[in-house]
């Protein structure tokens, strides 16, 4: 769905994997996947949001950086 950039439906099915698999933050992360869908629709609060859950989580800068072409 994400090379597709079917955004709406990265989020639906990421929302639903990320409620399953709340502690996976390596590489390929749903947190990484949501925030980038967030950042395509401009919805920066929810990318902001999920980014914050990753971190949370356990989740690195370099997730951050993938998911947004930002550091922090």
């Amino acid at each position: 769905m994400s090379k597709a950039k079917d955004w709406d439906g990265v989020i639906k099915e990421g929302l639903a994997i990320r409620d399953l698999y709340p502690d996976y933050v390596e590489a390929g992360s749903v947190y990484e996947f949501l925030a980038a869908a967030y950042v395509a629709k401009d919805d920066k609060g929810a990318a902001m949001d999920q980014l914050e859950r990753y971190v949370h989580a356990g989740g690195t800068q370099s997730g951050f950086v993938r998911a947004t072409g930002q550091s922090y």
